[in-house]
Formats: C-alpha cells, sequence, structure tokens
C-alpha cells in the first residue's frame, strides 16, 4: 500500500506515514493536490465526496488527494485524476504549488477537458460528479444551500482568478496544406477539428552512434510507446527550432543542444514537421519530466531497426513513419 508524504514547515520531505493519522500523531505536515477541471464552456467539475471517506457526502473540488512516496506535486496529481475520475490524457498547469493550510501544502493545479470526455468515477472515493457554473459555485459557496469540504470554500475563493487563468493551455500553431500559419487553438479544439499542426522532433544520437529513445508517460496521448528523443507542438509565437529547443528543455532538461536540420516542413499524417538531429555524449544527465516521459533508453541503429521491423506497434505511428523516411540522415555519423 502506498505512503504518503510527511513534510517540515519548509515543505522539505522528511519521511512517511501510512496514513494521514499517523502523520498527524507524529506532528508531521502532509502534502495535498486540488485539480480543479473545466470544460469547453467554463464550466467546473466538481465531486461529491463519498460515504466511505473523510468528509463524505461534501462536495469537493474536481479532484483531491495526498501526495505519496516517490511522488512530487505533479505526479499525484495525475494519479488522483486516473484513479478517481478514470481520465489518463490531459493537461494540467500548475496554478501555484506548496500552499500552506493548516496542517497540509497543497499544489494547486487547473485544466480543460471536453465536456464529452468518459469519467468513470471510483464509487469508494466518489459517489458522483457534476459541471457547474462559476456563478452557481459561488452561489453554493456562500449560501451553503449543500455541504461543500473547507477546501473547496477556502481555496476557490483565494485562488479563483489563478485557477481561471491557469485553466487554459498556450494556443497551439495551425496552418493549411501550404504550411502556412491560419490561426491558433487550444490543443484539444485542434485534435478534435483535426487541424493541421505544426511540429519539430529531435532525434538525439551519443558518439557511439547509439539513439535516445523516450518511453511516452501514461498520463498523455499515444501512452507508453517508444518515440523520438524529444518532440512536440509549435506553440503560438514559437518557430520550429525554438519549440525543438524548448521541448528538450521540459520533456529532458537538456539545454543548448547543437542543432543539425534533417528536415524541415515534413508533411506528416498530422503535421508539418521539422526534424532535427542532435548529438551528445552518452554520460549526459537526462532529467526527464515524469509527466511525459516515463523512461529513456539508449539503442543501437540495429536495435531500433530490428524492433521497428519485428515489433513496430511498441513504437508511435509518427516515430515509425520518420525513421524510415529519414533512416540514412539520422543514423549517419
Amino acid at each position: 500500500m502506498s505512503r504518503i508524504v510527511m513534510v517540515n514547515e519548509n515543505d522539505e520531505v522528511i519521511g512517511s506515514a501510512a496514513t494521514a493519522e499517523e502523520a498527524i500523531a507524529n506532528r508531521a505536515l502532509r502534502r495535498i493536490v486540488r485539480v480543479f477541471l473545466f470544460n469547453e464552456k467554463g464550466e467546473l467539475l466538481i465531486q461529491k465526496r463519498s460515504q466511505l471517506v473523510r468528509r463524505p457526502n461534501e462536495w469537493d473540488h474536481s479532484v483531491g488527494g495526498h501526495v505519496d512516496e516517490g511522488e512530487d506535486y505533479s505526479v499525484a496529481a495525475y494519479r488522483e485524476v486516473a484513479e478517481e475520475l478514470g481520465i489518463t490524457v490531459l493537461n494540467l498547469n500548475i496554478v501555484t504549488l506548496s500552499v500552506k493550510e493548516n496542517t497540509v501544502f497543497s499544489g494547486i493545479f487547473a485544466g480543460v477537458i471536453d465536456s464529452k470526455t468518459p469519467i468513470n468515477i471510483d464509487p469508494k472515493e466518489v459517489a458522483e460528479v457534476k459541471w457547474i457554473a462559476v456563478t452557481d459555485l459561488e452561489h453554493l459557496l456562500e449560501h451553503k444551500n449543500e455541504p461543500c469540504t473547507d477546501g473547496l470554500m477556502v481555496i476557490w475563493p483565494r485562488f479563483k482568478k489563478e485557477i481561471i487563468e491557469g485553466k487554459d493551455h498556450k494556443r497551439i500553431t495551425v496552418v493549411n496544406e501550404k504550411d502556412e500559419v491560419i490561426g491558433y487553438e487550444n490543443f484539444f479544439h485542434a485534435i478534435e477539428k483535426c487541424s493541421i499542426r505544426q511540429g519539430s522532433c529531435i532525434f538525439i544520437v551519443d558518439e557511439q552512434g547509439r539513439h535516445l529513445i523516450q518511453k511516452r508517460s501514461k498520463y498523455i496521448s499515444k501512452p507508453l510507446k517508444l518515440d523520438k528523443a524529444v518532440g512536440g507542438h509549435v506553440d503560438e509565437g514559437d518557430n520550429y527550432e525554438s519549440t525543438a529547443h524548448k521541448e528538450a528543455q521540459e520533456e529532458l532538461g537538456l539545454t543548448g543542444l547543437t542543432l543539425e536540420l534533417v528536415a524541415h516542413s515534413h508533411r506528416t499524417a498530422e503535421f508539418f514537421e521539422s526534424v532535427y538531429k542532435a548529438v551528445i555524449p552518452s554520460d549526459t544527465p537526462i532529467n526527464f519530466d515524469p509527466h511525459e516521459v516515463d523512461s529513456v533508453y539508449w539503442m543501437t541503429t540495429e536495435e531500433v531497426d530490428s524492433l521497428t521491423n519485428t515489433n513496430p506497434g511498441i513504437f508511435t505511428k509518427n516515430f515509425i513513419e520518420l525513421w524510415n523516411t529519414f533512416h540514412d540522415k539520422i543514423v549517419a555519423s
């Protein structure tokens, strides 16, 4: 069974406990996450807590829970969304971290999901969920027509502005069939509309000619598939090259890469994509973001060739397409 993190007054980890009660008995603070999910109409998803948990039958924010041993706030937030609502593909923005509340420090997150997203609640933790307009939520909190948790009544008024502003992600670049920019759209809307997007990726090799392969996180689309070392959409205000550098830093903690252009504005099934190659020493520290990347591997060209031929299903389709199309340029020393 997972153990929850105990922290000191500076929100520094000092140990773990089997239960919240044990942490309290040890006079230790805990870490929790609070997640606010909105839909495209601006409505907030709230949950009524199960009869089997503390504060039963009270309305609460979309998702909440303790940070477990070995997790940071963000990992815990994604895990709790998956456990309580059955939603595994979404993006969360950090609103704020380490908010002191009596016996806990809170990490507050916000995000947007489609109102048609299937929600499979865990009945041991959640009795029901509903979408509610912000004005109706504030009426509920003011008049207390139905019981609400102390956390919701305290956090929403305190961080309302930051939560509402924090829910929206940067817009991504949308183009026409000539790779001419025609606008910018919310990530989920662009996917739903099958808009043509721009993307950048980097194939990273070491001095031995091995390839850095990432396994995608379970929290994002195409979960746990093997993929290029780095890749992502071009956001509003960015270009292909700046996106490649930004994604390298965000996903793997790599900065200052020397990029070699393999292909510019290459049309794939979903994107116009610029493909880059970078060489790094094999002992370069890789500090990957666990919300984006599950793990990374060094593979020889022969190993990648063998796996893409014998077991292509473990890779993303985009990786297979780019590997096969630009194989000679990628593997050239």
